[in-house]
């Protein structure tokens, strides 16, 4: 707009107007980064490269692992098996943004990344060869994507959003050779079996549109020990729509950092007078799932293994009356945010996906491991700014 106003009403020849017009930008950009966590308005100078973030999700990072083994309990232990382990990497950019008259605070990524879901595998008298599957337990899964992410930010900084588009495969060798990887140099945990058995093996089209909506409704000044403490609490709207996960949700989170100093990862890289600043946030949601491909086989609103006999079929999947359509996720994310770059944490604990009528067969130590019991798994990442 003030372009536009430039352009119309300045008695300036063209290259007056460049200069005018440059010196702008330039104060937009200084501005944008000064108050905003990577959000900015549109300017002639986008950056191409704003940040690189890049974290991955284990069972072997969550927070009660450091536990001594005597010391967890049933629900503090994943045991190689469910949300099993992850990959994302982001590149924020300026270059993705779309054309729009009115001024928008946005920023764009790029991506790239996996998930891999398993079953407890460790029982050899069950998994004996490299294509055994557990009839008791959840299937195999996976999903490797690339993509990219459109995200933004209200002028009043009380409403962020963010639609996310990943298009892969699912069925492809990355959960094996991740798991080979892990165990081997890592958990010391045995191989991995029972791969060939995973949702459309040998592959089929993967494809997630992810929107997510945070509304800033409270901010209260609290007082401790004539101190101000300021929370910030939202409520957080999510639908996704594919053949990985068909789901809507709806939460609530607190923390001590505003939608504006945080992107779409929560990560906060704008560290005032060179300080080292640490955030947290704390996360609740609860979603219906029409249709989870990791657990009752391929499709977007529905199990469609059988629409062609030349798709890639699948030795086993869970019937719809064997899952628990309804899931509750609370997150602890934990950041320590320096001038360049921040380091943060994210434990997570899930309820159960599938039903106790499900039974399996693991077992450890002579205790049995249902699968109605609440897991966890950790987030490590990094990320980093001021290219």
């Amino acid at each position: 707009l003030v372009h536009l106003n430039i352009k119309k009403r300045l008695n300036l020849n063209p290259i007056q107007k460049k200069v005018v017009i440059k010196a702008i930008s330039e104060y937009i950009q200084t501005l944008c980064k000064q108050f905003y966590q990577d959000f900015a308005f549109q300017h002639d100078q986008p950056d191409m490269i704003k940040f690189i973030n890049v974290r991955t999700g284990n069972y072997l990072f969550s927070a009660t692992s450091i536990l001594p083994r005597s010391l967890r309990t049933q629900s503090m232990t994943n045991y190689d098996m469910d949300y099993t382990g992850s990959l994302l990497a982001e590149v924020g950019t300026d270059y993705l943004r779309l054309r729009s008259k009115k001024p928008k605070l946005t920023y764009q990524t790029f991506l790239f990344g996996f998930d891999v879901h398993t079953p407890y595998f460790r029982d050899t008298n069950i998994f004996v060869k490299n294509d055994t599957f557990n009839f008791r337990d959840r299937p195999h899964g996976s999903f490797m994507y690339g993509g990219f992410s459109f995200n933004g930010l209200s002028a009043t900084g009380g409403y962020k959003w963010r639609n996310r588009v990943k298009i892969g495969k699912i069925g492809s060798n990355v959960g094996k050779v991740f798991q080979d990887v892990l165990h081997q140099d890592i958990s010391t945990s045995p191989p991995s079996l029972g791969w060939p058995s995973q949702i459309a093996n040998t592959g089929r089209v993967g494809f997630s549109f992810e929107h997510r909506s945070e509304f800033l409704f409270t901010h209260n000044k609290l007082v401790f020990n004539n101190k101000k403490y300021v929370p910030y609490a939202s409520l957080i709207t999510q639908v996704n729509f594919g053949s990985y996960k068909t789901n809507v949700g709806i939460g609530y989170s607190i923390s001590n950092t505003s939608l504006s100093k945080t992107n779409m990862h929560n990560v906060r890289l704008i560290s005032p007078q060179g300080k080292t600043k640490l955030t947290y946030k704390i996360e609740a949601t609860y979603t219906y799932n029409q249709h989870n491909s990791m657990l009752e086989g391929y499709g977007w609103l529905r199990n469609n293994l059988a629409d062609s006999c030349l798709q890639p079929l699948n030795k086993y999947y869970l019937k719809r009356n064997q899952i628990r359509p309804f899931v509750f996720l609370t997150e602890f994310h934990l950041g320590l945010s320096t001038p360049n770059f921040t380091a943060f944490f994210i434990h997570s604990i899930r309820s159960p996906e599938m039903k106790s009528s499900v039974k399996s067969a693991r077992s450890e130590g002579g205790v049995d491991l249902y699968v109605n019991k609440w897991f966890s798994y950790g987030t490590l990442g990094l990320s980093f700014h001021g290219f």
